[in-house]
């Protein structure tokens, strides 16, 4: 039978070991996080993804940390490191995210670990699901290779191919400043709402100046918003500028072409 003085004996025993334990430093592990910007985007769009790190738990420095987050199907492949984290503090870090228009639609699980102290830790992953893209643009030039000074046209077609109302739906072609337009208000044009199967066009005038030349790109921005989200894409388009000789440039190269006649026949007769 346990006596008076064992249990009192015990009861201090628990005491020095309780104690112990709260003067003793804890060995506890990182506390990691990871979250997305945006979980749900477009193709060709990008979003942005926040790491955390956290010694808030630990009376321990964590010493030599290398950080990596990655995605071999997203060609995320990230990494950070740092020589020590003391108690109390906490890192952040930030991966730029990108997609392209051939990114697969799907959902895709972004992974993180973390090594310091010779101690290896798996942090909770994140997933983002690539959606495609809810608008069809064509674009169709009149000429492709136009002359200087000379006018040309483009047209451009937005079409909803998605399952929802898309809202302030705009189309801004930008041109290069070697470009003369007469009514910017003509290019760029907006359009309150667009609903899925419907689809609207904005036409352009424009003209190359005179001291145009070579291989121009055009640059087609379409701005929408959906749920309250706005969204930009865009589209390219290659213009030549052809350089045609001028009534005066032809007159000089005839003149050039006669003199060096002159210099041949006047070498022929007299060497």
């Amino acid at each position: 039978m346990e006596t008076s003085g064992n249990r009192k004996l015990k009861i201090a025993l628990l005491s020095i070991t309780l104690l112990l334990a709260a003067s003793t430093p804890t060995l506890a592990q990182l506390t990691t996080h990871i979250e997305l910007e945006t979980e749900t985007i477009y193709q060709t769009e990008g979003t942005t993804l926040t790491v955390e790190v956290s010694n808030l738990q630990s009376a321990e420095t964590k010493r030599d940390l290398a950080i990596q987050i990655h995605n071999e199907e997203l060609s995320i492949n990230r990494k950070f490191s740092m020589a020590s984290l003391s108690p109390g503090e906490r890192w952040t870090g930030e991966v730029e995210i990108k997609t392209r228009e051939a990114t697969p639609p799907g959902t895709y699980e972004i992974k993180g670990e973390v090594k310091y102290n010779s101690k290896h830790l798996t942090m909770a992953p994140t997933y983002l699901t690539i959606q495609e893209k809810p608008i069809k643009l064509e674009a169709n030039l009149k000429e492709r290779t136009t002359p200087r000074g000379q006018n040309n046209s483009i047209t451009i077609q937005i079409n909803n191919t998605g399952t929802q109302a898309l809202e302030k739906v705009t189309i801004n072609p930008r041109f290069d400043q070697i470009f003369y337009i007469e009514t910017i208000e003509e290019c760029k044009r907006t359009i309150e709402k667009l609903h899925p199967g419907e689809s609207f066009t904005a036409h352009c005038a424009f003209k190359a100046t005179e001291e145009a030349s070579g291989q121009y790109t055009l640059k087609i921005e379409t701005i929408f918003t959906e749920s309250e989200r706005e969204h930009r894409f865009n589209n390219y388009e290659e213009i030549r500028i052809k350089s045609e000789l001028t009534l005066p440039q032809t007159e000089t190269l005839v003149i050039g072409i006669i003199v060096l006649i002159i210099i041949f026949i006047l070498m022929k007769k007299y060497i």
